[in-house]
């Protein structure tokens, strides 16, 4: 069965809004969910979601960039200790995005967009790459060996261990990232257009 899903946030971060100048990348989400305080929302700090009444997570990203979307950080021993894709606080994370664009040239925020991923097609592809994922973190674990990144073989994630020595952060590549938005934008007719394994 569906969960009732977000669309709209009344008075969410709005085109051609202007931001600040910020040392590190990392500080424009923080601005972010500070804003979102202010116009009355409820942030949480210090929880899984940014947005738990809505459940959803705020996600910032500079124009132009092809980098790899991150969704969040679990532990190694989390990890492992996953049996399912849905057990997880990645999983969470992965429901409704708050997708905010901001041009670094012009300092203000250029696209902002819910990005619904509670859909069949797209679980289906993430839960697979998580369970590629945590069969090589073991496999590599067995071997005593961590590598800095691991990718799926489907492409559709990848972990980042240059943060921390016992964790990793899940990220969704760019191109894997476009497909997903490209299904979310089309959510109600994807399923009775498209065929899929």
């Amino acid at each position: 069965m569906k969960k009732a899903r977000v669309s709209v946030i009344k008075d969410n971060m709005g085109e051609g809004c202007r931001v600040p100048t910020f040392k590190k990348s990392c500080e424009m989400g923080q601005w972010v969910d500070e804003e979102m305080s202010k116009k009355g929302h409820v942030v949480d700090h210090s929880g899984v979601l940014d947005m738990p009444e809505y459940r959803i997570d705020n996600k910032t990203r500079k124009s132009g960039s092809a980098a790899s979307h991150t969704v969040g950080s679990m532990t190694i021993p989390d990890i492992v200790n996953a049996q399912n894709w849905e057990d997880t606080r990645l999983y969470q994370k992965c429901q409704n995005q708050n997708q905010i664009t901001w041009d670094p040239d012009f300092m203000e925020i250029s696209k902002v967009k819910i990005v619904d991923m509670d859909i069949d097609f797209i679980q289906e592809h993430l839960s697979k790459a998580f369970a590629n994922l945590r069969d090589k973190v073991i496999a590599e674990q067995q071997q005593g060996v961590r590598s800095k990144t691991i990718r799926s073989d489907c492409g559709w994630a990848e972990f980042d261990g240059y943060g921390h020595k016992n964790s990793y952060r899940m990220r969704i590549p760019d191109r894997a990232m476009k497909k997903i938005c490209t299904v979310s934008s089309s959510r109600d007719s994807f399923k009775n257009l498209f065929e899929y394994a």
